[in-house]
């Protein structure tokens, strides 16, 4: 994230993620046996942005996604004021009396989604954020790991709203969406107001949610036609 030359209450910026679909081979591997996905449709939840992804919506074999978070040993004294800032990060991809797309588990614990905090001013070109995973050809997520910095490249540490709203836009790429929102409303749009609170609207969540069906409704689910194949070649994915 870089970002601009504007006044801080308004300042934007841009968001990455990194994505790499690492070589797989399915077919004789033997062992486990999987379903094919459920098609996307993106009827099922409205208002969403599901065909502005471009055929980029992801999902994991289970929910919830397992979410740690490897904090820096001087967490509580940079953020004293809100050390769970993390935690209800992850808890907007939660509804109430709805299936939990997210759960927080211990660093030390299996996990899905691992988020880590960087010190230094920025990421690489001075963003703030980025989500590197992996996934297979049926769009399965295999892996994910998340880098937020804690300071701008100006040196300047982002206040615990920033980061909050930091951390669930990344989340929402650990846990499948692999592209952006059109909306500047959005959560998952690709910038970030700094000094603005940012939140998961229902089109968030809608999008989500159609990458899990299953969890949601109980229309019939038509199962996605294509089959694994393999090997599958390195793809790496930049978005801004």
């Amino acid at each position: 994230m870089t970002p601009l030359d504007q006044p801080i209450s308004r300042r934007r910026i841009s968001l990455l993620i990194v994505a790499l679909v690492l070589p797989i081979l399915f077919i004789g591997c033997g062992g486990e046996t999987r379903v094919s996905p459920p098609l996307i449709d993106e009827t099922l939840f409205v208002p969403n942005y599901v065909l502005d992804l471009n055929s980029k919506l992801y999902h994991w074999d289970h929910l919830p996604v397992r979410i740690a978070f490897d904090l820096p040993t001087n967490w509580y004294e940079l953020f004293p004021e809100d050390p769970t800032l993390h935690v209800r990060a992850a808890n907007e991809w939660n509804q109430p009396g709805k299936q939990a797309l997210t759960v927080v588990v211990p660093i030390t614990s299996q996990h899905d989604v691992r988020v880590e905090f960087v010190s230094e001013n920025g990421l690489e070109d001075g963003r703030q954020g980025l989500t590197e995973y992996t996934h297979d050809t049926t769009g399965r997520m295999l892996s994910a790991t998340i880098k937020v910095a804690l300071y701008t490249a100006q040196g300047r540490k982002l206040s615990a709203q920033d980061l909050q709203a930091t951390i669930a836009h990344e989340i929402g790429h650990g846990i499948g969406i692999g592209g952006h929102s059109p909306y500047a409303e959005d959560l998952m749009y690709p910038t970030l107001f700094m000094g603005n609170p940012q939140f998961a609207t229902q089109r968030d969540l809608n999008t989500a949610m159609t990458a899990y069906p299953s969890y949601f409704t109980t229309r019939a689910i038509v199962p996605e036609s294509r089959a694994p194949i393999g090997p599958v070649g390195v793809e790496r994915d930049i978005i801004y």
